[in-house]
């Protein structure tokens, strides 16, 4: 077997599987408007809300501009709000809208139900052995981002 290392070879598999994921995602989201990174920072948003944006940036791997910029362009599509902090008004913090919930909430369980009909069709072994993978390679890159002191 060959040697498995965080070299080309998983790099290349994990660029490419972000790609496909991406693509499998994207028609899910695409109806109401929103690409899949704004989909990802509504997830982790609607997980910490109300959250300062700066914080949300930092959350997910963003630079805080760029987050910022994306957060405007929810609040403009109407599934975002922003507001300033009650203790501090130069911190702005994001809240999902109501609209914002109910998309998230009709795609995750049209993905579930695109899951279970399509992983459905795999044995419960091979199910099992796919997040098996997943879990252990997780918990690897976190280890490492650790040790190299990156901030996840």
């Amino acid at each position: 077997m060959q040697d498995l290392h965080l070299g080309s070879t998983v790099l290349d598999v994990l660029r490419e599987l972000d790609t496909n994921l991406n693509a499998v995602l994207l028609p899910f989201y695409k109806p109401y408007g929103i690409t899949v990174m704004q989909a990802r920072v509504m997830m982790e948003i609607s997980r910490l809300e109300p959250v300062a944006i700066g914080e949300l940036a930092d959350r997910i791997g963003m630079a805080r501009a760029n987050a910022s910029t994306l957060c405007k362009r929810l609040e403009s599509l109407g599934v975002a709000e922003r507001s300033r902090g009650k203790l501090d008004e130069r911190v702005v913090k994001i809240s999902l809208t109501p609209q914002g919930r109910k998309i998230l909430s009709n795609v995750e369980e049209a993905i579930r139900e695109s899951g279970r009909q399509k992983f459905g069709k795999l044995s419960e072994q091979e199910r099992a052995d796919i997040l098996n993978s997943l879990g252990k390679l997780n918990q690897l890159l976190r280890q490492i981002a650790q040790s190299e002191k990156v901030d996840v």
